[in-house]
């Protein structure tokens, strides 16, 4: 049950964000990870960062990411700790939904 006064929170994470001061209860990626070049580096970062029982919802665009490429990228989720609870359709895109 949700607390009808819980206020939502935006964290803009950078490269320059080396700390955060608190648990995230969920981290959004939006067609950037196939940019990225160590990819588990980042990856076991943001795991640190997310509370038990938080999600992280992976979204890559089609036209840059094959198949096979968004495949690797959820293998190493996967890799890192994250457990698998869905595909979720985002237009346009691959997308899989983890949590911890």
């Amino acid at each position: 049950k949700q607390d009808a006064g819980q206020r939502i929170q935006t964290v803009r994470a950078g490269s320059e964000n080396k700390y955060i001061d608190r648990p995230i209860d969920f981290i959004l990626t939006f067609w950037m990870l196939h940019e990225v070049q160590d990819k588990a580096a980042l990856l076991g970062t943001w795991y640190s960062y997310l509370k038990e029982g938080g999600t992280y919802l992976l979204v890559e665009p089609k036209i840059h990411t094959s198949r096979k490429l968004f495949d690797k990228e959820v293998k190493l989720c996967r890799q890192i700790g994250f457990e698998q609870i869905a595909r979720p359709p985002v237009r346009v895109s691959r997308a899989a939904l983890f949590k911890k």
